[in-house]
């Protein structure tokens, strides 16, 4: 975990916490940020999968109860979960889609206020099919998440309105040619789509989406393009992080050597070396994250740092 101090525009390594749910089988998942809480799955040698509602800044966790079954026998490795808040509720609610068979996804819903699952209405698209998601594109944004889904053959954007607690999708709009692979972000409290070249590496285009008009088709503009080999030669991987009022860009970047966090102001193509990751098998960009500090409190009295040595 790593502090970003926007005073000064400095990086340091804060910590590492140990988690005390068994032995690893594949480590972690994560399921997103929402105001300071961050959700997760554990996976298991001895215990299985466990989800946790856990906060950073205090360490307080929850630990979710048993998931409900599924209809069809599937590991609940396979399900993609996402954690948001619904403002007119004043809760946080927890939502899953187990896709079956390739058609159609069975949904439940948590509330973090009565610890609770309740099974909702299924979604019912066909060619049912989650992608890999990198963690930035795991942020609510104005209440509701999206998840890019294949369907027949074309990119579908779907989005679930955690205050309603209905799904809606759009066809999605491709900004960027194809020779571009595209992903979902956050940035600007928008959700934005990042373009990242299949084979040279040497470019990376991001753009944001407007999911609120009337057509059945997703619209959208082109935020800033920045050419990677100027600055860094072959990147493996590449995610936007935060988009400051100055213009300037928090981007994780991946190279053979390693990993970096660095600052890009897209008006003067220049970029500032924040942090730095030495060791290149313990990072990957698509896992970088940002989260910002809160003291919501889950009402367990139980912390991680219990466990540390």
């Amino acid at each position: 975990m790593v502090d970003y101090e926007t005073s000064n525009s400095k990086c340091k390594h804060s910590r590492r916490i140990r988690y005390p749910f068994g032995k690893y089988k594949r480590g972690f998942d994560f399921f997103e940020c929402c105001k300071g809480l961050v959700l997760l799955r554990h996976v298991a040698r001895d215990s299985g999968n466990t989800l946790v509602i856990w906060n950073p800044c205090t360490d307080e966790f929850k630990k979710l109860p048993v998931y409900p079954p599924f209809e069809s026998d599937i590991d609940m490795a396979s399900v993609e979960f996402g954690i948001g808040y619904d403002s007119q509720a004043e809760d946080f609610k927890v939502v899953s889609i187990e896709a079956i068979r390739g058609k159609n996804g069975v949904r439940f819903r948590f509330r973090l206020r009565t610890s609770s699952w309740e099974r909702l209405k299924d979604l019912v698209i066909e060619d049912l099919s989650f992608g890999s998601l990198p963690d930035m594109a795991r942020i609510p944004v104005n209440g509701t998440l999206s998840w890019i889904v294949d369907k027949s053959g074309f990119k579908v954007i779907v989005s679930f309105d955690f205050e309603k607690e209905e799904f809606k999708e759009k066809k999605m709009a491709y900004l960027f040619n194809e020779s571009y692979r595209t992903t979902l972000c956050v940035l600007k409290e928008s959700l934005c789509l990042l373009g990242f070249k299949h084979f040279d590496r040497f470019a990376g285009k991001v753009g944001e989406l407007n999911l609120k008009g009337k057509g059945k088709t997703t619209s959208g503009t082109e935020l800033f393009t920045i050419k990677l080999q100027n600055h860094f030669g072959y990147v493996r991987n590449l995610m936007p992080l935060q988009y400051f009022g100055s213009g300037e860009v928090l981007l994780s970047i991946e190279i053979d050597d390693g990993s970096f966090i660095v600052l890009y102001d897209p008006q003067y193509d220049t970029v500032t070396t924040l942090y730095e990751y030495l060791d290149p098998g313990l990072c990957c960009s698509s896992h970088t994250s940002i989260f910002l500090k809160s003291q919501i409190s889950l009402n367990t009295g139980t912390y991680l740092r219990e466990y540390a040595d």
